[in-house]
């Protein structure tokens, strides 16, 4: 999650609700699947997150690694300009329903909301930007995962909450087709932890690796200095 930075904190999840729904008017502002898209470059992703004060958007934070992740695909092209303001529409709904109605604070269940947008050819298209002739037909996809604290939770989660988002989102919003949207699946923290794992590997790996390599410095620096004295005698 490097390529995140905290951008600000809000003193409510009603206040964040609003700038949100702000958003939609104002050109500026990058909390929206069709502003985000301006700033993605081939094959790179952008992300905005949205959690609980003090939990960062990563596996590894114990206030995360209980839980899992509820996750709704997007897809469509960076100049498919009313199909992006259709994916904002499906993002504030999200937003919407984990605040609710009692005094706009999210969800206890919730941790947070990550939105991630990306220039992604997938397995059936071109790889290589070159491919394409007009670069308004790159492929964006739109990925909104709401996080949990406690898998447990999941199933019931499941059959409300997450069931009625969907039902809202296809009762608002008209997709050309089917393949557009593909409904929230779940990642539960078996999946998470092989991801820990693969980073911890990585992490310790580079960590060797700066070792190994601090240690060869040191034995050149040794050999010039035996040199130097042998010069001196």
């Amino acid at each position: 999650m490097n390529y995140l930075t905290k951008d600000c904190s809000y003193k409510s999840a009603q206040t964040m609700f609003r700038s949100i729904q702000f958003a939609v008017n104002r050109k500026e502002d990058n909390l929206l699947p069709s502003q985000l898209a301006k700033h993605i470059f081939f094959n790179k992703k952008y992300g905005r997150a949205f959690f609980r004060e003090g939990i960062p958007p990563n596996y590894e934070d114990p206030q995360n690694f209980k839980g899992g992740n509820f996750q709704l695909l997007l897809l469509g092209t960076t100049g498919n300009i009313q199909l992006l303001k259709e994916f904002d529409k499906v993002f504030i709904i999200c937003v919407k329903n984990l605040i609710g109605n009692e005094g706009g604070n999210i969800d206890k269940r919730f941790n947070g909301i990550f939105l991630r947008c990306e220039i992604n050819p997938g397995k059936n298209l071109d790889k290589s930007i070159d491919n394409y002739s007009d670069l308004k037909d790159l492929p964006f996809m739109v990925k909104i995962e709401l996080w949990i604290k406690d898998q447990s939770d999941y199933k019931k989660l499941l059959s409300t909450l997450i069931k009625k988002i969907e039902e809202q989102i296809k009762k608002e919003i008209k997709f050309p087709n089917e393949k557009i949207m593909r409904n929230f699946e779940y990642h539960n923290s078996s999946k998470r932890k092989e991801v820990v794992k693969k980073i911890e590997l990585m992490r310790n790996l580079k960590i060797e690796k700066e070792i190994n390599s601090k240690r060869v410095v040191g034995i050149k620096k040794a050999n010039k200095s035996r040199s130097d004295d042998m010069w001196r005698e």
